[in-house]
């Protein structure tokens, strides 16, 4: 196993429209590692799209690239959303993702923890996230990090049809 980065060496970095190709990259990666159900040509380009959108409009959320010593190894998003129950402004880790390279260092742990200062810093009350229970390596990091399982199951309806 390589040796842990110091914590010092990691950064988020701001991403940009010129950052889109890298991003994109990023999250096939992702998506590779952790397949979401029925991924299709449509819900990629949908979700292509959206990185887009949140590229444009700071009010959706923060992308950032996270860099270990000026280099990008993976990145994060943080997503807002307003809730009742939690108070008023909540985030939503939508996606974290290191390069496969890079994991088992601690670069993800100091990435979590950057990310959930970034959100301290913009008002964010609550953090949630959603992880797939068979992805231990990221439940184990969420899991250190203080995310706990609630009670509550997450589920969704699709208001968009694919064309």
């Amino acid at each position: 196993m390589s040796m842990r980065v110091d914590p010092h060496e990691v950064s988020l970095v701001p991403a940009t429209q010129q950052d889109h190709g890298l991003l994109l990259s990023f999250m096939k990666g992702l998506r590779a590692d952790d397949p979401m159900p029925a991924m299709t040509v449509e819900s990629w380009n949908d979700s292509a799209l959206a990185m887009t959108e949140l590229l444009n409009d700071a009010s959706l959320g923060r992308a950032w690239l996270i860099h270990v010593d000026d280099v990008p190894n993976g990145y994060a998003v943080l997503t807002f959303v307003h809730s009742i129950e939690f108070g008023g402004r909540c985030g939503f880790v939508d996606e974290l993702y290191v390069l496969p390279e890079a994991r088992g260092r601690g670069v993800g742990q100091r990435a979590l923890e950057l990310v959930t200062q970034k959100a301290r810093n913009l008002g964010v009350r609550e953090l949630l996230l959603e992880v797939s229970p068979e992805n231990e390596r990221a439940c184990g990091l969420y899991g250190s990090a203080g995310f706990v399982e609630r009670k509550y199951r997450m589920m969704t309806k699709r208001l968009v049809k694919a064309d």
